[in-house]
């Protein structure tokens, strides 16, 4: 008689999910990466909009145009920012499990990704 799942069923399913959370981190950093290119594009010109339509008395009343860049620009660049560390976050978070073949390589090897190059090694 089991009280519980199987471990390996536990394992499956966490490694499902932490499958889940990477992918979801991966699609949160590229819609980040595409508002920074937005937000590259609309922020400034918002910014060109606002500074015409306050010059004074040469103020430019704000087109549609205007607006929509004056508003949506930062909130593209905000938005690009969230979603950029977000993603980045939960993907370090998310890494895969350090397996008995890395530990086994770590433990030989040493955990640096390069070791020193001495030729009176190989002699």
């Amino acid at each position: 008689m089991s009280h519980g799942p199987e471990p390996q069923s536990v394992d499956d399913e966490r490694e499902r999910r932490r499958a889940r959370r990477h992918r979801a981190a991966g699609a949160m950093f590229a819609v980040g990466i595409v508002l920074l290119f937005v937000a590259s594009w609309a922020f400034p010109e918002g910014l060109i909009h606002v500074a015409r339509a306050s010059a004074g008395e040469y103020a430019i009343p704000m087109s549609t145009r205007g607006w929509v860049t004056a508003i949506f620009g930062p909130i593209a660049l905000v938005a690009s920012g969230v979603l950029l560390f977000g993603g980045f976050w939960i993907r370090q978070r998310n890494k895969e499990a350090v397996s008995h073949e890395d530990r086994a390589l770590d433990e030989a090897w040493g955990d640096e990704t390069f070791t020193d190059y001495n030729p009176q090694d190989y002699r």
